[in-house]
């Protein structure tokens, strides 16, 4: 098994509390940073680097870094991990709470590529996001290399879609704080 294996296997197996206190500080320190260099043109080409990356560790995480034997099932039954969970499984809701969080991260990246941006940018965003999960989903199926389900790509989503908010609110919250920083100071 290869450190990025492992490392995955790792942040899969947090107990919940730390999963969301890695997440939290993830986001903090990105909403932080974002605020401070959203200004400057090079950030952007940081952030589409950065994008970049993540999208191909994203693809590897659910395609390519695939050891388990082939299968080749579809669910096409909304919230079906949701009511397994209801019912019993336990391993369900973590698989859809990593499902949110993995998508999560590229919403933060997509939300601070996006500061000040018009609605429509944002919805095209996360449009993007959504059938990015679909494609994933779809080559599982196709390659037989894991088990496509309608709930990863509603997990997927709404992942990304809290991470763009939460860029978008966070950054914008701490540019206000900024400003009236320093307004009140130049009185």
């Amino acid at each position: 098994m290869n450190i990025l294996s492992k490392l995955i296997q790792y942040i899969y197996c947090l107990p919940y509390f730390e999963l969301a206190l890695f997440v939290v500080a993830a986001s903090v320190i990105c909403i932080a940073v974002n605020s401070f260099l959203h200004k400057y043109s090079w950030w952007r080409y940081i952030l589409i680097a950065i994008g970049i990356a993540y999208t191909i560790l994203l693809l590897y995480i659910t395609l390519l870094g695939r050891t388990e034997p082939a299968v080749n099932n579809i669910s096409l039954v909304p919230f079906e991990a949701y009511i397994s969970y209801i019912n019993g499984a336990q391993e369900m809701l973590r698989t859809c709470i990593m499902n949110i969080v993995l998508f999560y991260q590229l919403g933060l990246i997509l939300g601070a590529l996006l500061v000040k941006q018009e609605l429509w940018k944002l919805l095209l965003a996360w449009a993007i996001c959504c059938g990015l999960s679909i494609i994933i989903e779809l080559s599982q199926y196709i390659f037989s290399i894991g088990y496509a389900e309608v709930d990863d790509v509603i997990n997927n989503t709404i992942g990304a879609a809290l991470g763009i908010l939460i860029m978008q609110a966070g950054t914008a919250l701490v540019i206000f704080i900024k400003e009236k920083l320093h307004n009140h100071g130049h009185k």
